[in-house]
């Protein structure tokens, strides 16, 4: 790795670095109190370290990640989101029941999630950031409550989410299967030399918009969404409806442009 690339990955190394030293944190020492400033530290130092990631200027690494402003702006408001969601689940914790310690580890490689999702520039990367996004919102959805609401909203959200991202990935395949490739920028070149694919490409893109509008909550794929927010803790819900959407539209937007 060149200077240039671990400059601009520095976010990335960061959040990730900081999860490991939280979990050491938590291992030793638990608490409320503890674990929420700990966690918080780590999204303030992620945060602290966007400059230093945008210093390195635009940058492709590994044909996986493009990591520009575009991506620096969108990981800024993940990251201001997760504080705000860690701050206000403090308080709404302390009357629940079980540990906080784990909730904001969840929250913190559920934001790793995110920023993975902000910069993806090939389909393995945008698939590993939409599961780590999505396993650890699983979790947090049934967080350790009183009542079953926690844990039928945990069960939709992860069937269906599973189902929409076995429709991705079949969309991915047919995409994969007609251009040869899984880089965005290769694909519309890829499209027009193989012009006899065109048919594979449409029911690929189909396939993979049905699946994001699952994750968007766009008409008709939107049924689960009351159940979901209602039956998950109220941050939880705040961080679903905004950090998490906002990750999949700055991938699409990427995708489409």
């Amino acid at each position: 790795m060149s200077n240039q690339e671990f400059l601009a990955l520095s976010p990335y190394i960061t959040i990730t670095v900081g999860i490991l030293l939280h979990l050491l944190v938590v291992s030793f020492r638990r608490g409320r109190t503890v674990s929420m400033v700990s966690g918080v530290l780590v999204l303030v130092a992620t945060l602290i370290s966007l400059p230093v990631g945008l210093s390195a200027g635009e940058l492709v690494v590994t044909e996986f990640l493009r990591l520009d402003g575009y991506a620096a702006y969108f990981n800024g408001l993940f990251l201001v989101a997760a504080i705000v969601t860690a701050v206000l689940a403090h308080k709404y914790l302390e009357n629940r029941a079980g540990d906080p310690d784990e909730f904001y580890i969840l929250l913190g490689t559920a934001t790793l999630g995110a920023m993975v999702l902000a910069a993806s520039y090939h389909f393995a990367a945008f698939l590993l950031g939409l599961e780590i996004l999505s396993i650890s919102l699983y979790v947090l959805i049934a967080y350790p409550e009183e009542g079953h609401p926690p844990l039928e909203a945990s069960l939709k959200y992860l069937v269906l989410s599973g189902v929409a991202s076995t429709t991705m990935l079949f969309g991915m395949a047919l995409i994969y299967n007609a251009t040869g490739t899984l880089i965005f920028s290769e694909l519309a070149h890829a499209v027009v030399d193989q012009p006899r694919f065109e048919l594979h490409v449409l029911v690929g893109q189909g396939l993979l918009f049905a699946g994001l509008a699952f994750k968007l909550s766009l008409v008709p794929f939107h049924m689960w969404t009351p159940d979901v927010y209602h039956g998950a803790p109220a941050p939880v819900s705040g961080y679903l409806a905004t950090v998490s959407k906002g990750a999949v539209f700055a991938f699409v937007l990427r995708y489409v442009i």
